[in-house]
């Protein structure tokens, strides 16, 4: 699939994660995320269960879970 832009995405300011280098490829049904790129760039850690995924930032200890299907705006 082609992509169309490259760029920087940057979550709600109530969770400031970030990712740069971000592929636009507009024929994905579903947006993918390498989470080992997303654990580096933010100093964060991420773990799942068959319910829920949890971000823990490292620097300041926040955490933010989901359980609704992975679709919170923190998780981009």
């Amino acid at each position: 699939m082609p992509v169309h832009h490259v760029g920087y995405v940057q979550s709600p300011s109530t969770s400031p994660l970030q990712l740069e280098d971000v592929l636009y490829v507009p024929y994905l049904k579903y947006n993918l995320i390498l989470v080992q790129k997303l654990c580096h760039d933010n100093n964060c850690e991420v773990g799942f269960d068959a319910s829920s995924v949890l971000i823990k930032d490292m620097g300041t200890i926040l955490s933010k879970s989901s359980s609704d299907g992975m679709s919170a705006p923190y998780l981009l």
